[in-house]
């Protein structure tokens, strides 16, 4: 990991931390309220968010209104041999979670969805730029699941105002968006 990434990781971990509780809660409301009134979104049949981990953009809400709409809504499973994600379908929010090496919640015996079915895939990171680029946390397991060649879907960063940083230092693997929403806008870009 290149020292220019730790140090972002280090700024980014910094402004999550001073974030409270409330602002968390509100700024992600914000954001799945801008998430659920793009085109990308209303047009999708089948999507994938994820389940948030502490001090981070929770798409909660809009996987609320995910299921409503009769979605088909995914999270993220990894996949432990290849330290992989493959996407599973939730049926509901109130079924039986696990969770796993890393501390993420996944559903109990959920059933595994093609990711050539993946319409769009909601995306969460430590940072991320104007210019369509994202930092995760440092295991690569977005990264790895976007460049395989049949997970084909809209590529939606998902985060906070204060997660945007204008010099985000990003390498040769870092697999860019499509759009990146936040609880103050919504960025589109060419890929």
């Amino acid at each position: 990991m290149s020292e220019a990434k730790k140090k972002a990781r280090r700024i980014l971990r910094g402004r999550l931390k001073r974030m409270t509780d409330a602002q968390i809660f509100q700024q992600s409301y914000a954001a799945c309220l801008k998430l659920c009134d793009t085109e990308s979104w209303l047009q999708a049949q089948t999507v994938m968010l994820y389940l948030a981990m502490p001090r981070e953009a929770d798409p909660l809400v809009a996987m609320i209104e995910g299921l409503r709409m009769n979605k088909t809504v995914c999270v993220p499973r990894i996949v432990n041999e290849s330290r992989s994600l493959e996407a599973v379908r939730l049926e509901t929010l109130n079924c039986k979670m696990t969770v796993d090496d890393y501390g993420i919640r996944e559903p109990v015996g959920a059933t595994v969805t093609d990711l050539a079915d993946l319409d769009l895939i909601i995306v969460p990171g430590l940072g991320f730029s104007e210019e369509g680029r994202r930092l995760g946390r440092g295991g690569g397991f977005y990264d790895k699941l976007l460049s395989r060649s049949e997970c084909k879907p809209i590529r939606c960063g998902f985060g906070f105002n204060q997660q945007i940083l204008v010099d985000l230092p990003v390498e040769d693997h870092d697999q860019p968006l499509d759009l990146l929403v936040t609880d103050r806008q919504v960025f589109r870009f060419n890929r």
